[in-house]
């Protein structure tokens, strides 16, 4: 509904500003990953052939240390979750359950 307080006798006359706009993606959706499990996996490989090919190494010694710097990266990242939530109770962010 219209209303104005300056209405004047005569035809009527509507103006308007209309905007529309289409809104679409651009970069595809692509796949995700389909377990935590495949995730390591497809990490380990990379980290395998980072130090095959672009180290120089020969296969089993760039596994080897693909499988220690994963190894490594898990306990890292599993103690910094238990100082985390350790901070948080002390903090009392988190409730005991």
């Amino acid at each position: 509904m219209l209303t104005t307080k300056r209405g004047k006798k005569g035809k009527t006359q509507v103006e308007a500003n209309v905007k529309y706009g289409i809104n679409t993606r651009i970069i595809p959706l692509y796949d995700t990953m389909e377990s935590p499990e495949r995730f390591i996996e497809l990490t380990w490989e990379g980290i395998k052939n980072k130090y095959q090919y672009a180290g120089g190494r020969d296969e089993a010694a760039a596994a080897a240390m693909a499988s220690k710097l994963l190894w490594d990266m898990t306990i890292l990242k599993k103690a910094i979750k238990i100082l985390e939530y350790t901070k948080d109770i002390i903090c009392g962010v988190r409730e005991m359950s």
